[in-house]
């Protein structure tokens, strides 16, 4: 799920199936989920009528985005965590928010691998890579407003009211009731 606090201020919730990974289905299986990209999940229901007769009830689902066993951790940034990087960039605030059984691959998804970055990495890098341009850019201009023989107050750049940007990232684990920050008291 993500939010943002600007521009598309609405929560954003994005489905991922990563698939049955632990356990092969049942022979009769009785629920079959079902995939329907951009937006829609089904799951079919295997039912029994009271004279043991059977039929299938579906249940459809619809979401922002829906993602299949074959989408990558880049496929998720682009649809959940990318829209976000933009609405802090424009000054908001941001959260990704990760939910599911054990064992599911919230971790994957938000650490990656080394063939496969996680959500962490990827939102990280461009927010950084902005920062930089716009230091470079901010520089470009104190140099220009210098060369022009510098009168009157500098040329206004991002984040000069504050002297330069702060970037705030915290982490929790939420398990049943408990609450844990998880970047508390490092180093």
């Amino acid at each position: 799920m993500t939010t943002a606090s600007r521009g598309d201020a609405r929560t954003r919730v994005s489905f991922l199936w990563r698939g049955v990974t632990r356990h092969p289905p049942c022979p009769p299986c009785s629920r079959r989920l079902r995939v329907d990209p951009p937006a829609e999940l089904r799951l079919h229901e295997l039912r029994s009528r009271l004279d043991l007769s059977k039929y299938v009830t579906v249940h459809t689902f619809g979401y922002d985005a829906v993602l299949g066993e074959a989408a990558g951790n880049g496929d998720v940034y682009a649809v959940a965590a990318s829209p976000l990087v933009d609405a802090v960039w424009a000054g908001g605030n941001g959260t990704l928010f990760a939910f599911g059984a054990t064992g599911a691959g919230k971790t994957w998804t938000l650490q990656g691998g080394d063939a496969d970055a996680g959500l962490y990495a990827r939102a990280v890098d461009p927010v950084f890579a902005r920062l930089d341009a716009d230091r470079a850019a901010r520089r470009r201009r104190r140099r220009q407003w210098a060369a022009a023989g510098g009168g009157g107050a500098p040329p206004p750049g991002r984040g000069d009211r504050t002297g330069g940007w702060q970037v705030w990232i915290s982490f929790s684990d939420m398990y049943g009731q408990l609450i844990q920050a998880l970047l508390a008291h490092r180093k």
